[in-house]
């Protein structure tokens, strides 16, 4: 039976906690499949609120965790070096026969363990990008080379990945020719896997509503709800969001705002504030309803009651690559949702006729869809009903992570790696082992003695695999909605 560790972000999604990270709910859709399946998984989460402040926690000890009767640890701080000795301690302990690493931090420990252990490590989102709008929003780059050094870790270690979106699997090919991972041992390998985010059980199967209903507390019985719900993060274009809510505010007197989740304390602190000082100077502010971060278990109950949920998004790079899980379980839940254009999953809201779309960064057509939306109340139901069609069909845990679940029976080194163990000294890191030109100039030191100038073919898979021909057909999907988009733009300019 394979024996897994899982390094991810914690404390997991449980009924009761006021407030979950996104990397947190990406490990649990990581572990959830493994752990239904016959394998035994020790999962070390590390937690994601120090993360956000540097690992700055007392080192205390190790304590265990529960989420659905799962039981996992919960590392004292997310401090890297005391994670991989702790991590290290681990290993000697449990005798794995595979890593997993959940998210750039997680990827980062995992790539440092001593050892040659196969590594999947799993990208829910994309680094680089996310240090770059934070890097904006502060007006400091001094984080990129931080992000930059986990990042390049993981490449450099890693036999195989997972992301989130297709373009973010695009990129991260390049990523890997840049520190010469596409290589002679590996031009027939299958490195990366798409594995979109998943919904969350919670808001396909809701609890009983143990709160007082929006609708009797905050607003009349008629209101047009519109929803934002999760963190106001540095992609969040919060000004157009503002905007497009006052316009349609003040041409309907019966559309209201509620908004769930707030700040990241340590990420970004500016643009939740900026976003409520404007609320508190508009005449309006009587219908803005910001409810901060809830329970995790009162979520479902303010999704039922709402009537259109919202993901605004600013023009920029993490947009393009960036995956919104935010719009996967609001449609989970049947919520009808509206999303600026520019992630993969806004452009298959449109494709699919599942949601609304407007352009990034235009207030006036959002505000549009938002006075479409509260003059029909039944076509919106019978929108919401297709989106949770759609996501109940395609984005589940157990589906999405099937290419791991293989992966973990039969783990295997990447081709390279297994050249890199072959021709290093026991001691090495498979990590700090160079094995071509671009590696040398990396790490700094000279190519390992001896390599062949054929490759071993003992773990090479042939472009006539499965895997091959799915990546394909992922590509060629994601070029016809481009090509749709595109003859759309030149028949409507004329």
């Amino acid at each position: 039976m394979p024996n897994i560790l899982v390094i991810g972000s914690g404390p997991l999604p449980e009924p009761g906690q006021r407030r979950t990270c996104g990397s947190a709910l990406r490990t649990w859709q990581v572990c959830r499949p493994l752990v239904d399946s016959p394998h035994t998984v020790h999962l070390f989460a590390l937690p994601a609120a120090d993360a956000r402040n540097g690992g700055t926690a007392p080192r205390n000890a190790i304590r265990t965790a529960s989420c659905d009767g799962f039981r996992y640890s919960l590392l004292p701080n997310a401090d890297a070096d005391q994670a991989v000795d702790a991590l290290g301690r681990a290993i000697e302990r449990i005798r794995p026969t595979c890593l997993v690493a959940v998210d750039s931090l997680a990827a980062h420990v995992g790539a440092q363990l001593r050892g040659r252990l196969p590594l999947w490590v799993d990208f829910g989102e994309f680094p680089m990008v996310e240090a770059q709008v934070n890097a904006r929003m502060r007006g400091d780059d001094t984080r990129l080379a931080e992000a930059w050094e986990r990042e390049r870790n993981a490449l450099l270690r890693a036999d195989k990945f997972s992301t989130a979106s297709m373009p973010h699997l695009y990129a991260l090919l390049g990523e890997l020719a840049a520190v010469g991972r596409l290589n002679r041992w590996t031009a027939q390998y299958h490195f990366a896997h798409y594995t979109p985010h998943a919904i969350h059980p919670l808001f396909t199967r809701p609890p009983a509503a143990t709160h007082p209903a929006l609708r009797r507390s905050e607003m009349p019985a008629d209101a047009c709800a519109i929803l934002w719900s999760g963190s106001f993060d540095s992609w969040v274009d919060a000004d157009a969001l503002f905007a497009g809510v006052e316009k349609a505010m003040a041409l309907n007197p019966k559309i209201h705002f509620v908004a769930t989740g707030g700040q990241v304390d340590g990420r970004d602190e500016i643009t939740y504030r900026r976003f409520a000082a404007d609320v508190e100077r508009s005449a309006n502010a009587a219908r803005y309803h910001l409810l901060g971060w809830v329970d995790l278990d009162r979520l479902p109950a303010i999704y039922r009651e709402c009537d259109l949920g919202l993901c605004v998004d600013g023009k920029h790079y993490e947009t393009l690559f960036g995956a919104r899980r935010r719009l996967v379980n609001m449609m989970a839940a049947g919520l009808p949702v509206a999303s600026a254009l520019g992630s993969e999953i806004s452009h298959i809201l449109g494709e699919e006729g599942i949601g609304f779309t407007f352009a990034a960064g235009e207030p006036e057509e959002l505000a549009k869809i938002l006075q479409s939306a509260a003059r029909q109340p039944h076509a919106l139901r019978s929108l919401g009903q297709k989106g949770r069609h759609y996501v109940m069909r395609h984005l589940t845990a157990s589906a999405l992570m099937k290419p791991l679940r293989a992966w973990v029976d039969e783990p295997r080194l990447a081709p390279d790696n297994a050249e890199k163990d072959r021709l290093a000294p026991p001691e090495a890191r498979l990590l700090d082992v160079p094995l071509n030109a671009i590696q040398e100039k990396l790490l700094g030191r000279p190519t390992a003695e001896g390599a062949p100038m054929t490759p071993t073919t003992g773990h090479a898979e042939t472009p006539r695999a499965p895997w091959w021909r799915t990546l394909a057909d992922q590509a060629k999907d994601a070029a016809t909605r481009l090509a749709r988009k595109t003859r759309k733009r030149r028949d409507a300019g004329g």
